[in-house]
């Protein structure tokens, strides 16, 4: 017996044996047509080896099967059966199996009795051995007979499925107790949803339909049996269900059961009848019972939701039995299945329905995938078509008849119109020049344009039709001058029309490298989706017979734009309708809907209304609090779902969304940041998003886990729904940035309104500190920092003063003529009275108060939010980067990528203006996101009130210029709203600029040396960076230097500047520390040089002082950016490092607006409260005597072009991103554009008590080179003409210095202060400059670069 189970020959013939029956098997009773042909082939070699085809089977695409070459006919077939050991290729069959292996026991067992036996082994050895021999026969022919058992239950229990059913008692019992708790729930569902249904379909004969009731009972459904087949091809699965649902069968039941037991019973309640005159008919179903035999076959897939099919098919004709009571209701009622043959006629006429449709072989189909995918067939975009004229239109030629033409808009065939232009009397050339706006669903439909004959008593007659297709717009989206032939139903000529076409989609989010996915950009135009779903508890007193029929109707900024269907006699309807509007001005639109109750012939009246703005709604279905009370009872459910479209180049759209104001970040420091780097610590800074896009960020400190920045940012916020996201990130030097973790704020909690409506300012008290939070990780590291918010004024849009300008003179025209009118007439003394409360009675517009102010007023206010829109791009080269920067903001407020040469962009973008009068705005085009100066192809700065000047409310469009004279046009437009804010003073321009230290000389040094002297030499630091050092003066205790630096400062009020003095050793030691004292620059006077004598702080009591002068010029200073997270390329804004450099900033940061023309030209309106500033409150500028402001001069242009970088070298020091730039008098550099140049001094006023009087002119690039010393000459009435000129050759991002000093002849000069004008803000004319406080000075300069 165990012979015939090891011998190979009997296990390769259960193999065929189950093979064939599996082949066999796929002709099954009920030729199942889901197992492929192809999963089985035979080899050309009898049936020894069987080839399966991986094609057949879905293993095949999820594992990592290799479809290798099949077996040829004249080879062996590879196969696991057919392979042969070494043992089995010297030994016959007969001798491989149990003989072998109990022989093999045997052998062993007798070679180590013999061995323990040979080296002395007693009788317990032997007794071991065969302890050993004995447990492994036993645990083989245990594993042999476990195997054996288990294959004959397999191929038991596979021909057990094939034939025998499954009785699911088990699951009988589940139903027996779910179903008491489900049939409820159930049954109310049902009617709830049947009866909104019914409301909707009831036929105009009929008053009313209603499903009163509808229960199935308390007994549950029982499955009998199920079948499975499972020879099936391995996606598909077919079972065989049989159940029933007995009700009455109460053999089963207990008597508490049967006492509690509630048969199946439906009341459908028809209503006939009018009004009063109506009455409600039940007819009653109950006792259902229902028995059937269905066949459930479904087809699987690898994706969600893993069955794409369910096929149900019954075997046999269900059983079905009811009681049906069509009159009578329950007392009088009778069952009319007692007339004869009524019972087996309603049975044919099931069968009849249900036999093509689910009757083996047929089946009904239900998609489950395609159910699971949501459709969406709402718009994808806007098409704008412009219908200029039509040529030789070919009308009737009948007697009197005229051609009236116009033109009709639809889709494809569809009968459907979208618009239609205006009626043209008697011509055959008509001009229309109207636009039309039309939703697309589809971008492959076609437009058609069907050209008609107006007609007035009779039918509308077609001329012809042009189309178009959209599928073009992909390549081109706007085109223009478009001329396509009219033609008639028989393809015949009937003329010309002339049309325009533009295609705007929806703007759609952008995925990520890291994966999240990018909101779309905001836009102020777009397609709402504006959807009316229900009202509930609506009143019955509105109504005669206590039930409503009502329809809602659907408003927009107060004109009714959609009507829903009419639900009959229901006082909770349910509409789920929705209608696609095209907004073009969103923060303007106000979405209303209003009730009504339909009464056939009468009026019908109004049962409710609201209203409220698109925000609002937009905001409200976001937050899931779409309900809303009605201004009369009831509640209604609303929503609507926004996309917005860059819908530019149209009249009366607008894309720039006002803002309501601006939250300010104090980012002050982060402690304890999550190291995510191995090897050292990070590089972290702290972005900022609102809904999602990053709008501004803090800069990034070098190997700090607390780093401390005192960095302030502005945002501009255009509703308080709106989040604020802060989020940690460190800088990488290769691939993106990682970010640390981040939390959220929502701008609702700072944003508050009074009782007028008006926005009210918001200032934290204290810090606060929130933790970082990554992912669902433990939150990690403390951010501290407060938040303000400052709201924008309330003014009037230009589109509102034209409006109300219109109004106006209509008004007035209007008041004209009831004058006249009245003047004919005696006026009486209560048409007077009337007439003034008419007057009275005009409606207050609700909200606060706007002002009309004109651009003029505007510009007055030197804090705001600019927003700007840039509607074409037409770049030199493709593939570029489009930029716009303010003032000395490092990263862009707007960087878009341009492939094409030719670009609609309707792209818009908002910064905040913290002095309107320094401001400057940089345009540039670029090679890359984050481009060096080399990478910048062109860029054009100029003052941005200047700039507003040019482009407030309208476009306008900016040239810039390329090295090798390449043009590129950006045109732009924008709109400036002030803010209500004071400006900090170290926020103001006055605390940054450059600041000029002039180290003089020191006296009284303490000696370090053992000859009683020092090697003294002094350096500068700024926040503990070394910035500068003097050279070494040898044996002296009173050294002079007469060396000068400049540096950038960020801010004079958190600058810490220190000069420290060293004495010099030789040898590996450090120098000897001499002494140290601290520079305030918070009381430097600005544009004045100020020399001070300051005590030394050192070791011993008396370390001498140190003599210098301080000279500091304000201008906007941009922190060094080294991440390309935002593309705050400084490099592009700023000159080129140079020897001695600190950063990248280099001197003049003239791109930033950094060269603000000149120091005369700074620290003035709205300023600073730091000592020699101007203080101004921010709200409206003030002037200051004597200052000229920018906007005198400011139609100069700084353009800079691609190749303009300077080529130096960093040392170590210069590399590090905190230190500030400085220039030593040492360095020196070249520019690679120069352009001529020339400066006059002309005449000095005001210096009194000076003997002579000289002037110095000066060019300062990468360092400063002397142009021209003028005479010393003595003053008349405090007056000097020189009239002096000198030439000169320079950068634009060089600037002219003029010093003026009081010459003696014997000791040192007195210089009285300097000046200074950049090159590329130069005013025109004579220019009168400041020096100090003493005088005055009146240059004139000329720059070929601006001619």
């Amino acid at each position: 017996m165990l012979n015939q189970f090891l011998s190979p020959d009997t296990v390769l013939e259960g193999i065929r044996t189950t093979t064939q029956e599996h082949t066999a098997s796929t002709t099954m009773s009920d030729q199942d047509p889901s197992v492929s042909p192809t999963a089985l082939k035979k080899s050309p070699e009898s049936e020894k080896f069987v080839y399966f085809d991986p094609n057949a089977y879905s293993w095949r695409n999820t594992g990592d099967w290799v479809n290798k070459a099949k077996p040829k006919s004249d080879e062996e077939a590879n196969d696991l059966l057919m392979k042969v050991s070494l043992m089995e290729s010297f030994l016959n069959d007969t001798f491989m199996n149990d003989w072998f292996y109990n022989t093999s026991l045997v052998i062993t067992a007798t070679f180590f009795a013999w061995f323990f036996a040979r080296w002395g082994g007693g009788l317990a050895w032997l007794f071991i051995v065969l302890a050993f021999a004995s447990t492994t026969y036993c645990v083989s022919i245990g594993r042999f007979r476990y195997n054996v058992r288990d294959d004959l239950a397999r191929r038991q229990g596979f021909k057990n499925v094939e034939t025998s059913v499954e009785h699911l008692e088990w699951l009988n019992t589940f139903l027996i107790k779910f179903w008491l708790i489900y049939e409820p729930v159930l049954s109310t569902t049902i009617v709830a949803t049947t009866n909104q249904v019914l409301s909707g379909v009831t036929p105009g004969f009929i008053e009313g339909l209603s499903l009163n009731t509808f229960t199935l009972g308390t007994k549950s459904p029982r499955i009998d049996h199920v079948r499975s087949f499972p020879k099936t091809a391995e996606d598909v699965v077919v079972m065989d269900w049989k159940f029933s649902f007995v009700p009455d069968d109460t053999g089963d039941l207990t008597a508490k059961q049967i006492a509690n037991k509630v048969n199946p019973k439906v009341v459908l309640g028809v209503r006939i009848g009018k009004g009063f005159v109506s009455k409600s008919l039940p007819v009653i179903v109950e006792n259902m019972a229902f028995s059937g035999l269905m066949r459930v076959k479904l087809k699987l897939i690898q994706d969600f939701p893993h069955v794409q099919t369910v096929d149900i098919s019954f075997l046999e004709p269900p059983k079905i039995d009811f009681v049906l009571k069509p009159i009578g209701g329950e007392t009088l009622g009778l069952d009319i299945n007692i007339v004869p043959g009524l019972t087996s006629f309603i049975n044919d006429q099931i069968n009849s329905n249900l036999s093509p449709m689910m009757y083996a072989p047929n089946a009904f189909q239900i998609d489950v995938q395609q159910m699971m995918q949501s459709v969406d067939n709402s718009a994808v975009g806007v098409l704008v078509v412009t219908i200029h004229n039509a040529r030789g239109i070919e009308g009737s030629s009948s007697i009197g008849n005229t051609v009236d033409p116009y033109v009709k808009f639809s889709f494809n065939d569809d009968e459907e119109e979208l618009a239609r232009t205006e009626v043209k009397s008697d011509t055959k050339t008509p001009h229309w020049e109207e636009t039309k706006f039309l939703m697309v669903k589809n971008l492959q439909d076609v437009l058609k344009m069907e050209v008609l004959d107006f007609n007035d008593f009779r039918k509308d007659k077609s001329i012809g039709t042009v189309s178009f297709e959209l599928g073009s717009l992909e390549e081109e989206p706007r085109q223009t001058n478009l001329s396509g032939r009219i033609s008639d139903e028989n393809y015949k000529p009937r003329g010309e029309l002339l049309f325009d076409v533009s295609w705007f989609p929806v703007l759609r989010g952008e995925k990520l490298e890291d994966g999240t996915i990018q909101p779309p950009p905001p836009s102020n135009t777009g397609i709402v989706t504006f959807t009316v779903n229900q009202c509930k508890d609506l009143s019955a007193k509105m109504s005669l017979v206590g039930q409503l029929s009502p329809y809602a109707q659907m408003i927009l900024n107060g004109k009714p734009v959609h009507r829903t269907r009419r639900l009959k006699r229901t006082n909770d309807p349910v509409w789920d309708d929705s209608f696609e509007l095209l907004i073009t001005d969103r923060q303007k639109c106000t979405l209303g809907v209003s009730i009504f109750d339909d009464r056939d012939m009468a009026n019908d009246p109004i049962i409710g209304s609201y209203n409220l703005k698109l925000d609002d709604l937009v905001a409200a279905t976001s937050d899931d609090k779409n309900w809303f009370n009605l201004d009369t009872y009831g509640k209604v459910c609303l929503s609507a779902n926004w996309k917005p479209i860059a819908l530019t180049g149209v009249t009366g759209t607008s894309g720039i969304t006002e803002p309501i104001g601006t939250i300010r970040l104090d980012i002050t420091k982060a402690m304890d940041l999550l190291n995510l780097s191995t090897t050292r610590k990070i590089d972290p800074y702290v972005r900022v998003f609102i809904n999602g896009f990053v709008r501004s960020r803090t800069y990034a400190f070098e190997d700090e886990l607390n780093p401390v920045w005192n960095d302030v940012l502005y945002v501009a916020i255009q509703s308080e729904r709106q989040t604020i996201t802060l989020e940690a990130m460190d800088v990488e030097g290769f691939g993106k940035d990682r970010s640390l973790g981040k939390f959220t704020l929502q701008a609702s909690d700072f944003i508050k309104k009074d009782d007028n409506g008006e926005y009210l300012s918001y200032e934290d008290q204290k810090l606060r500190q929130t933790k970082f939070q990554l992912g669902k990780k433990e939150p990690k590291g403390t951010l501290s920092y407060s938040v303000s918010f400052f709201p924008t004024l309330p003014i009037m849009s230009p589109e509102e003063i034209k409006q109300q300008k219109e109004v106006a003179e209509k008004e007035g025209k209007e008041d004209t003529k009831k004058i006249e009118e009245l003047n004919d007439e005696p006026l009486k003394e209560a048409e007077n009275k009337e007439i003034s409360k008419k007057s009275e009675a005009t409606e207050k517009p609700k909200g606060p108060k706007k002002l009309n102010l004109s651009l003029e007023e505007l510009l007055e206010y030197s804090t705001g939010i600019i927003v700007y829109e840039i509607s074409q791009a037409d770049v030199s080269d493709d593939d570029t980067y489009v930029q716009v920067l303010f003032d000395n903001y490092n990263n862009p407020s707007f960087s878009t990528k341009v492939k094409k040469r030719k670009n609609t962009l309707g792209e818009h973008s908002d910064c905040i203006i913290r002095e309107l009068e320094w401001s400057r705005i940089i345009i540039r085009v670029c090679e890359k996101k984050n481009p060096k100066d080399s990478e910048i192809i062109s860029s054009v700065t100029i003052p941005t009130i200047t700039f507003l000047k040019r482009a407030y409310d309208k476009s306008h469009t900016l040239e810039l210029k390329s090295k090798n004279n390449r043009i590129s046009q950006i045109t732009i437009k924008a709109l400036y709203f002030p803010v209500s804010m004071e400006l900090r003073s170290f926020e103001s321009i006055n605390d940054m600029g450059t600041a000029r230290f002039e180290i003089i000389d020191a006296k009284g040094l303490p000696a370090a040396d053992s000859n009683g002297k020092s090697d003294p030499y002094a350096i500068i630091k700024i926040d503990g960076e070394k910035v500068f050092k003097t050279k070494t003066v040898k044996k002296s205790l009173n050294p002079t230097w007469d060396e000068s630096c400049e540096a950038s400062i960020y801010s004079r009020a958190f600058n810490k500047v220190e000069v420290v003095v060293y004495d010099w050793d030789m040898g590996p030691g450090d120098d000897d520390f001499l002494g140290s004292c601290l520079i305030d620059l918070s009381d430097i006077k600005i544009q004045h040089a100020q020399e001070m004598e300051m005590p030394l702080q050192g070791e011993s009591r008396k370390s001498g002082s140190i003599r210098m002068r301080v000279f500091f010029q304000p201008h906007y200073v941009v922190r060094r950016q080294y991440t390309d997270d935002f593309g705050g390329a400084v490099g592009a804004i700023a000159a080129n490092p140079v020897k001695g450099i600190a950063t990248g900033l280099g001197k003049g940061v003239s791109g930033a607006g950094a060269g603000v023309s000149g120091v005369a030209h700074l620290g003035l309106k709205g300023a600073s409260k730091l000592k020699g500033g101007v203080g101004s409150l921010l709200g409206k500028k003030k002037s200051s005597p004597g200052l000229t402001p920018p906007e005198s001069h400011s139609d100069t242009v700084s353009i800079s072009s691609k190749n303009s970088a300077v080529t130096t070298s960093m040392s170590s020091q210069a590399r590090n991103r905190h230190a500030p730039s400085i220039m030593s008098t040492s360095s020196n550099s070249s520019d690679a554009d120069t352009f001529p140049g020339q400066a006059t001094i002309i005449s000095a006023q005001g210096f009194a008590g000076s003997s002579h009087l000289q002037a110095k002119i000066s060019i300062l690039n990468s360092k400063e080179k002397e142009l021209l010393k003028s005479r010393a000459l003595k003053p008349k009435d405090d007056t000097v003409v020189w009239n002096e000129t000198c030439n000169f050759k320079a950068s634009t991002k060089s600037k002219i210095i003029f010093k003026i000093r009081d010459h003696k002849s014997l000791g040192s000069d007195y210089l009285y202060g300097e000046a200074s004008l950049q090159l590329a803000d130069l005013p025109d004319g004579e220019v009168t400059l400041p020096i100090s406080s003493k005088g005055t000075i009146k240059v004139h300069v000329t720059y070929e670069c601006l001619s």
